[in-house]
């Protein structure tokens, strides 16, 4: 699932993952995801927060025709054993594949590298309560409140 958070004026995409997926997530042995979506929600070269894992780069963005199409090597990069173990999970995940009308995407990504996730968020956020601190107190002003 894809959201686009908001915090305190802090805007950023996410991609959400099982919990279980998380520990190979940041150890970089699964390296992409298969979603379903009606048209895809990320681009590659896009930077998305998955909580629990930290910063994502999306690599590419692919359109999958049939899950048929699929190999293990595909399979074991989406942290699976085998293409079995991942379509029986897939059918898990999305029992309504066949009738809902939408469409197979394999998102390839990595972590980000370059810092450490939590400072990097928690500076966002800090950034984002100090702007609105200022704003309510120059308004308060404005008002003759005396703080």
């Amino acid at each position: 699932m894809v959201l686009c958070g908001v915090f305190s004026g802090v805007f950023m995409g996410q991609l959400l993952f099982k919990k279980c997926f998380a520990d190979a997530i940041r150890a970089g042995t699964k390296t992409t995801t298969l979603r379903r979506w009606g048209s895809p929600r990320v681009r590659a070269g896009e930077r998305l927060f998955s909580p629990g894992v930290g910063w994502l780069l999306v690599d590419s963005v692919e359109p999958v025709a049939s899950l048929d199409s699929l190999t293990d090597a595909d399979a074991r990069a989406d942290g699976f054993a085998n293409v079995g173990e991942l379509k029986r999970a897939l059918r898990q995940i999305y029992p309504q594949a066949k009738t809902d009308g939408r469409n197979w995407f394999k998102v390839s990504f990595r972590v980000d590298p370059r810092v450490d996730p939590t400072a990097e968020l928690l500076q966002a956020v800090n950034a984002a309560l100090l702007r609105r601190h200022r704003a309510e107190m120059s308004s308060a002003r404005r008002r003759g409140a005396n703080c």
